[in-house]
């Protein structure tokens, strides 16, 4: 992942694990934000798998805390992000087995 932290003129790149890309992901396409249980839900199909969502958010939030806001975990509304998908949508996460990362590999190109 590469960020730019426009309020502290600042560039950094970070790996990503597997999780914390599907859940960038999810934040990336749900800017209005997802609740705890939503993200569970995306992530596992299971709205009560929050702490596992909120143990990744919290890891998260080390490298990524400015970026992000809570209740709805978002990101705030002063970062600007840039989602560059793959050719095709079935390269998208490929190692996901995320329920909405499956479906938003289904969806047909336009």
């Amino acid at each position: 992942m590469d960020a730019r932290d426009a309020r502290r003129g600042r560039d950094w790149t970070h790996d990503l694990s597997p999780r914390h890309a599907e859940l960038l992901y999810l934040l990336a396409t749900h800017r209005k934000g997802r609740t705890a249980s939503g993200l569970a839900e995306d992530m596992f199909g299971e709205p009560e798998r929050t702490v596992t969502v909120r143990a990744e958010l919290s890891r998260m939030r080390r490298y990524l805390g400015t970026l992000l806001a809570h209740r709805p975990y978002r990101f705030r509304e002063d970062v600007e992000v840039e989602l560059i998908l793959p050719d095709h949508p079935a390269n998208l996460l490929p190692h996901s087995t995320a329920p909405a990362i499956r479906r938003a590999r289904s969806v047909a190109e336009p």
